[in-house]
């Protein structure tokens, strides 16, 4: 009974021993991350990896194991995106939906996209490469073969380029009635295709897609003529004042379309222009305040004491506000020439001038606080008629923009 159980005992420990031996023989092997890049497919990473090993002359082990896969890795990795590219590209179906949004999220633009990746991680190899090389393994230099990426991005370039020029004309393909508001509204989404397809390449198909840019531009304008009646015989010449000073948007123009029409008729009529008197107020405010004062001062031996005493701070303050307005009112008849239908609003613009400033005499200690700022404020005048005039029409000149944007642009 004592042999089986020492006979055992052996054989515990024998089986331990050789067990122990093969988990430190397993566990001493633990493949590198660039390895196991390499191993998995992840060339891209592999390369990397290696050439920073390279770079920074690690150990002897880690650059032998870089050496022996970085060649490779620079090959497959360049050559997988590429082939991964040139598929994309041979497969791209031509998309038919030209929402605002997938003009510029679309797999045509996605595939343009991986191209120039392609061409930035090309050149980020070389420039890798360019800080190690030459580069030697089991004898011989390694080899890193130049590679030109231009003509598969000139590819997918033109790609998204077809894509965009297709968008652009879908916008206005099949509209033949020249008075449609619809027409307009695709003239000018197909407008800013346009654009968008010239920032992205100038020379594609260039005088073709000028023309039909400046095209659409014509079509896509509302054609309007402005009268002004100024019924106010004090403020005569403000019309062409109002006139100079409208900014009415890129799709709008003053003036005949190439039939010599116009889309809508604006009649303003100027029949109230009020400004006042103007308002001086003038409020006056005595401030007193004590203070403690410490002087230095002797004793009957002469020797140095600092004497504390009271003084009483005065100033006057004087504050000046300043009030005077504008009143302008107007009315603006639309005439739309498609429909014959007419509108008519009013347009009024009030305008205020304020304005607060203080005169001080005396010391300024006395004042308090929240009127320091008054005393910051440089001393003005009410302004002129004139001036106000010149306001209110500025004024007036912006509400009736707004109103004329909104009736021949927003509500095409």
């Amino acid at each position: 009974m004592k042999k089986l159980i020492i006979l055992s005992i052996l054989l515990s420990i024998l089986f331990s021993s050789c067990t122990g031996r093969k988990r430190r023989s397993y566990n001493s092997y633990k493949p590198t991350s660039i390895s196991q890049d390499y191993a998995n497919g992840h060339y891209y990473s592999a390369f990397r990896q290696a050439a920073e090993i390279l770079r920074k002359n690690k150990s002897e082990k880690e650059r032998n194991i870089a050496l022996s896969i970085i060649e490779e890795s620079y090959v497959k990795s360049l050559e997988k995106e590429r082939q991964k590219v040139e598929d994309k590209i041979k497969y791209l179906q031509d998309e038919k939906d030209y929402d605002r949004l997938k003009l510029e999220y679309n797999e045509t633009k996605r595939t343009y996209s991986e191209a120039l990746e392609l061409q930035r991680t090309y050149k980020e190899f070389r420039s890798s490469l360019n800080l190690i090389e030459p580069l030697y393994y089991e004898g011989r230099q390694l080899i890193f073969p130049e590679m030109n990426f231009s003509s598969l991005v000139t590819k997918a370039r033109d790609k998204y380029s077809d894509y965009l020029l297709r968008a652009a004309k879908s916008y206005v393909k099949g509209v033949t009635n020249t008075l449609s508001q619809d027409e307009k509204n695709g003239s000018r989404k197909a407008y800013d295709v346009y654009v968008m397809l010239q920032n992205h390449d100038d020379e594609y198909k260039k005088s073709e897609v000028i023309n039909l840019k400046d095209e659409a531009f014509r079509k896509g304008q509302s054609y309007i003529a402005i009268q002004i009646n100024n019924q106010l015989k004090q403020y005569k010449g403000i019309e062409q004042n109002i006139l100079n000073g409208l900014k009415l948007g890129r799709w709008i123009t003053i003036g005949k379309d190439d039939r010599g029409k116009y889309d809508y008729n604006f009649l303003v009529v100027i029949d109230n222009f009020d400004v006042s008197k103007g308002d001086v107020q003038r409020t006056v405010f005595d401030k007193e305040k004590e203070i403690v004062i410490q002087e230095n001062q002797t004793d009957r031996d002469r020797r140095p004491v600092v004497v504390s005493r009271g003084r009483l701070l005065k100033s006057r303050l004087e504050i000046i506000d300043l009030f005077k307005e504008a009143f302008m009112r107007g009315t603006v008849k639309k005439t739309d020439n498609y429909t014959k239908k007419t509108k008519t609003d009013i347009i009024e613009a009030s305008t205020a001038f304020q304005y607060s400033y203080a005169i001080q005499n005396g010391d300024i200690r006395a004042i308090d606080p929240e009127y320091l700022p008054l005393l910051e404020m440089a001393p003005m005048p009410l302004p002129t008629d004139g001036e106000m005039m010149s306001t209110g029409v500025t004024k007036f000149t912006g509400n009736l923009e707004s109103k004329i944007i909104s009736e021949a642009f927003h509500n095409n």
